[in-house]
C-alpha cells in the first residue's frame, strides 16, 4: 500500500523544530552577563582615564610652580656689582654680604616658606620699596591648600598671589655646599635648597596625589 505524502497537522506539528522556553532563558541569561562584562570594562577604563587625568592635571599644576620656584631660587645671590666693582652701571659696593650686613641672598627661610634676594638692577641694593625692582624680593610660601608668590613688602608671613592649587605640603630643606645640614639661622651657609611639592584631588572618594621635587643649588653661593 502506498505511502501518504500528505501528513497529518498532528505529524506535521511534532516535526518542527522550535525553541524552547528554556533554551530562551539561558540565551538571555549568558547574553546578559556578557555585557555586564562589557559595561564593567568600560566603566573601569573610563575611571582609568579620567583618574590619569585628574593626576596629569594635578602634575602640572604643580610643575608650573616647581619651575617658577626653581628658577627664582637659583637666582638668589645674583649680583653683578660683586664681580665688577663700579665699572658699567653698577654701584660702589654689592648689595650682599660681607659688603651690605645683614643683606644675605636667603632673607628668611622655613620649612614651609623662603624668601630669597636678588641684586637685577646691579644698583647694589636689594632693600624691598623704592627704585627697586620688585622681583629682586620674591617670597614663596604654603598656606590654606596654596602655594602662594609674594614680591611685595618685607616679610614673607602673609600676603601674596596663587602660584598652585590643590596644595597639601610644600616642604624646604635647606643644606650647605656640601650637602650637610645647613645651620645657621641667618641663612648664610645656605648653597642648596630642597624642595618637595605634594598635590592632591579626590576623584570619585578616593585621593589622587602627585609628588614633585627638585634641588635647586643657588648659582653664587
Amino acid at each position: 500500500m502506498p505511502m501518504d505524502r500528505h501528513l497529518s497537522p498532528r505529524r506535521t506539528r511534532l516535526d518542527q523544530h522550535g525553541t524552547t522556553l528554556m533554551e530562551m532563558v539561558i540565551t538571555l541569561a549568558v547574553f546578559t552577563v556578557i555585557m555586564m562584562v562589557i559595561v564593567l570594562l568600560w566603566e573601569q577604563s573610563q575611571q582609568a582615564y579620567f583618574r590619569g587625568a585628574t593626576a596629569a592635571e594635578l602634575q602640572q599644576n604643580a610643575r608650573v610652580a616647581l619651575e617658577q620656584m626653581t628658577r627664582e631660587i637659583r637666582q638668589a645671590g645674583y649680583d653683578p656689582c660683586r664681580y665688577i666693582g663700579v665699572a658699567g652701571t653698577c654701584a660702589t659696593t654689592s648689595a650682599f654680604d660681607p659688603v651690605t650686613a645683614g643683606a644675605f641672598p636667603i632673607q628668611t627661610h622655613t620649612a614651609t616658606s623662603l624668601w630669597v634676594r636678588a641684586d637685577r638692577d646691579a644698583s647694589g641694593d636689594v632693600t624691598p620699596g623704592g627704585t627697586n625692582p620688585p622681583e629682586e624680593n620674591v617670597c614663596f610660601r604654603f598656606a590654606g591648600g596654596q602655594i602662594l608668590r609674594k614680591t611685595t613688602g618685607v616679610d614673607c608671613t602673609s600676603g601674596g598671589v596663587e602660584l598652585a592649587r590643590n596644595i597639601t605640603g610644600l616642604t624646604f630643606t635647606y643644606r650647605k655646599a656640601d650637602g650637610t645640614a645647613a645651620t645657621l639661622a641667618d641663612g648664610s651657609d645656605i648653597s642648596l635648597v630642597q624642595l618637595a611639592i605634594t598635590a592632591q584631588e579626590m576623584f570619585m572618594g578616593a585621593p589622587v596625589t602627585v609628588t614633585l621635587r627638585s634641588n635647586v643649588r643657588l648659582r653664587d653661593q
